[in-house]
C-alpha cells in the first residue's frame, strides 16, 4: 500500500511540475510575439512621424506661425501654463528650431521675429514663445479672436 501511496505522489509531482512548465512556456511564446507586435508598431509609427514631421517642416510661414499658435493655444492657454508637460513642449520647440533651420524665407515675419524664437525655443521659454505665436498670428494671417496683444514681435509693431 506504502508503494501506491509513493507511486501517485511522484506521479502528481511529474504532473504539475508538467503543467507548470506548459503555462510558463506558454507565457513566454505569448511575451515575445507582444514584442515582437510592439516592435513592428513602433517601427510604423516612427515612419508615420518622420513623415508626418518632414511635412511639418515643409510647409510655408504664414501656416507654421498659424499651426504654432494652435498649438501653444491648446496647450498653454487659458490656464495651461500652470501644467506645463515639458515632454511635449521641447518636443514642439525642437520643431520650430528645425523649421527654422529649414526655412529661408519668411514672407513678412521680420528676421529679429525669427532669431528671437530660436533664442526663446532653445532656452525652453514656452509661454513666451506662445506670445510671440500669437502676435504674429494677428500680423501675418489676420488673426482676430484674441483680447490682447502681448507687444513682443516687431512684425506687429510695423503694421
Amino acid at each position: 500500500m506504502n508503494k501506491i501511496i509513493w507511486w501517485s505522489v511522484g506521479i502528481s509531482v511529474v504532473l504539475i511540475i508538467g503543467v507548470i512548465s506548459a503555462v510558463s512556456f506558454s507565457l513566454l511564446s505569448e511575451g515575445e510575439t507582444k514584442s515582437v507586435e510592439s516592435t513592428a508598431q513602433g517601427d510604423a509609427e516612427a515612419a508615420a512621424d518622420s513623415s508626418e514631421d518632414q511635412s511639418r517642416v515643409s510647409k510655408g510661414i504664414n501656416q507654421f506661425v498659424k499651426d504654432e499658435h494652435h498649438f501653444y493655444n491648446q496647450t498653454l492657454g487659458y490656464g495651461g501654463k500652470d501644467e506645463i508637460d515639458y515632454k511635449k513642449q521641447r518636443k514642439e520647440a525642437d520643431y520650430i528650431l528645425e523649421y527654422l533651420d529649414q526655412q529661408h524665407e519668411y514672407g513678412e515675419v521680420q528676421e529679429s521675429d525669427i532669431e528671437k524664437i530660436r533664442k526663446l525655443a532653445g532656452l525652453d521659454e514656452f509661454v513666451e514663445l506662445h506670445r510671440m505665436f500669437h502676435d504674429l498670428d494677428i500680423a501675418v494671417n489676420n488673426y482676430t479672436n484674441y483680447k490682447k496683444v502681448w507687444g513682443v514681435t516687431d512684425t506687429l509693431e510695423e503694421k
